[in-house]
């Protein structure tokens, strides 16, 4: 859609010739959604190109002031600004910006796209934390035993070999309860383990059972912390 200036000169609806700023506003709000996803490990991309730089992404290790997030929402008030500097309706800026958010695909469904199309290896793989849980009991001897549900899907073209561990209740803060167990997963595989858990001492703990446990596979030097 066009239309005139009164000096004549041509301009596109309401852009003119700032479509540069317009451009660059809608790839900041994009970089900013896409650093919501949670890939290639169990944070958030924003996290990940925190610890890449020596700064912490939270206040309190995993928990508190999650500082990380103040990167993609200054990107996004930036994105604004800078629509409502070309366009001067920072009310329909605003609309746009809140249907936008609304509107577009979960971030993990772009994740699930790139596994499908470009991913390979371990990088193949979605875990189900949800769908996975672990029990374990420990005898008065101090002998644990136990197995833990992993469900992974493999979204890519080439079977998924590697090996995993699998984390207690407390998550990385203690020694892993199965550690460098081999798994392979075929092609397109939506696969139920059912993992042992390796015997140990567990102090004064007689039963434990625990969902959503944090895992880490691994494979020709590459590793993912899910």
């Amino acid at each position: 859609m066009r239309f005139f200036c009164k000096n004549g000169k041509e301009s596109f609806f309401m852009f003119g010739r700032k479509w540069r700023t317009t451009l660059a506003a809608i790839f900041l709000f994009f970089l900013a959604w896409i650093m919501n996803a949670r890939f290639p490990h169990e944070v958030q991309l924003v996290d990940n190109l925190f610890q890449i730089f020596g700064v912490p992404a939270w206040s309190n290790g995993t928990s508190g002031l999650h500082y990380a997030a103040f990167l993609p929402l200054s990107m996004m008030a930036l994105a604004y600004a800078m629509m409502v500097y070309v366009t001067k309706r920072p009310g329909i800026m605003l609309l746009v910006l809140l249907l936008a958010v609304g509107l577009l695909p979960k971030q993990q469904e772009l994740v699930r796209w790139y596994q499908r199309n470009f991913a390979d290896g371990i990088y193949m793989l979605e875990y189900k934390e949800e769908r996975s849980g672990c029990t374990a009991k420990t005898s008065a001897e101090g002998v644990r035993n136990g197995t833990c549900v992993v469900v992974l899907q493999n979204h890519g073209e080439q079977p998924a070999r590697f090996e995993i561990s699998v984390y207690g209740p407390s998550g990385r803060k203690r020694a892993a309860v199965l550690t460098g167990y081999p798994v392979e997963v075929k092609s397109r595989e939506n696969v139920r383990l059912e993992l042992p858990v390796e015997p140990g001492g567990q102090g004064d703990i007689v039963y434990e059972e625990w969902g959503a446990p944090r895992i880490t596979i691994s494979s020709a030097g590459k590793r993912r912390d899910l």
